[in-house]
């Protein structure tokens, strides 16, 4: 299965990406996260083939 992971901090959009890829790709596996604290704790265990995220952040993730 096709896993996608939907990191944005405004809900209304990523509820709105969400309702589109939904109805384009039904079987797609979708998961969302908020911030990065949140995004980066879920990667891990989800391993996502495909992450849209938001390029600013008021939390500022930090990869290592």
């Amino acid at each position: 299965m096709f896993r996608t992971m939907l990191v944005e901090d405004n809900s209304v959009f990523r509820e709105s990406l969400r309702d589109s890829l939904r109805l384009k790709f039904p079987s797609m596996e979708i998961a969302e996260a908020g911030n990065s604290v949140e995004a980066l704790a879920k990667i891990a265990s989800l391993s996502p083939n495909l992450i849209f995220m938001d390029i600013r952040f008021p939390d500022k993730m930090v990869l290592n």
